[in-house]
């Protein structure tokens, strides 16, 4: 977070009577941005706060004065315009020349929400209930009866400016949050895109490696295995056309009985499942009658079939998929 710098706040009164705003300014101006730094330190010693105040201090309070509701407005309208809020309000509630208090708070609040309002009587004809319903919220709106305590003006011009202050960072955090969100918001639906992109990619490559394995990888290797030269590896072009099968139309099932048997056990097994006896395969694979049946032993054993009853053939012709059609 970036460190902030000593405060700075600008204070509007709106009073007919000049007295009391020249009192305003004698109470409000004396003091400095010093003093918040001393606050905010909770610093109790004031002989160490005067040796170690800032020679460069500013003015706490940037006080404008208006003897007129409508010049109020109409101060509170450029402020706004040139993003100078006032951070306080003081209103007197009876101002015969012009608009009185009530109506210009209205008009005030309208034009910035965020203004910390204090309403200034001495006369109870209005009740605060009335004043609430027209200058809402009841949260940022005040009142001091007169006469007053100009301590307790100092107070409150200093205790609502750092209210406001406060609520103005935390304005400003939202909208940083509420902007991350937005982003993250706008990348969960570009990714969203991404993924379903991705996903249909996928899905059309898959589709044509399927297509090219149906349409004419399997067909050469049909054509192979009738080819006079390729008699000796049948064996291999069958294995060869099992794998294939099995990546197009093979349930789950046939491929854990891939990772599981050996190319040579995969051999043995697709002939099994092909229906050819062990010497067949013996002759076809060049390999002697014993070691079939060992392979066949191995199969069994990998496969987990226990059950000496279950047939294997049977049980190959369910897992491996070897015929596209």
């Amino acid at each position: 977070m970036k460190e902030q710098g000593p405060k700075h706040f600008r204070l509007l009164v709106v009073d007919d009577d000049s007295t009391i705003l020249d009192l305003f300014r004698e109470v409000l101006s004396s003091a400095t941005t010093d003093l918040i730094v001393h606050l905010e330190a909770n610093e109790s010693d004031d002989k160490l706060f005067r040796e170690n105040a800032s020679s460069q201090s500013l003015q706490l309070f940037d006080i404008v004065t208006c003897q007129r509701g409508d010049e109020a407005v109409d101060a509170v309208k450029s402020s706004i315009e040139e993003d100078r809020p006032f951070s306080v309000a003081f209103v007197d509630i009876r101002m015969p020349a012009g608009p009185d208090g009530v109506w210009t708070a209205e008009h005030v609040r309208a034009l910035d929400s965020n203004i910390e309002i204090v309403i200034i009587t001495g006369y109870l004809d209005v009740h605060p209930r009335d004043i609430a319903l027209r200058v809402p919220p009841t949260h940022k709106l005040l009142y001091i009866q007169k006469p007053f305590n100009f301590h307790e003006i100092f107070q409150f011009a200093l205790a609502l400016s750092m209210k406001w202050h406060t609520e103005c960072e935390l304005m400003e955090y939202k909208s940083s949050l509420e902007k991350v969100n937005r982003e993250i918001i706008e990348t969960n639906k570009a990714l969203s895109v991404l993924v379903r992109n991705i996903d249909r990619d996928k899905e059309l490559l898959e589709k044509k490696i399927y297509e090219t394995i149906r349409i004419n990888l399997i067909p050469i290797i049909e054509e192979l295995k009738g080819d006079k030269n390729c008699q000796k590896r049948l064996a291999d072009l069958e294995l060869l056309k099992t794998y294939l099968n099995g990546l197009v139309y093979g349930p789950t099932d046939h491929h854990d009985i891939i990772i599981s048997l050996t190319d040579q056990e995969m051999r043995v097994a697709v002939m099994i499942k092909n229906g050819l006896t062990s010497q067949e395969i013996a002759n076809m694979l060049y390999i002697s009658l014993s070691t079939v049946k060992t392979h066949r032993k191995n199969i069994r054993k990998k496969l987990k079939i226990k059950n000496s009853k279950v047939n294997l053939i049977s049980y190959l012709r369910s897992k491996i998929v070897s015929d596209s059609s």
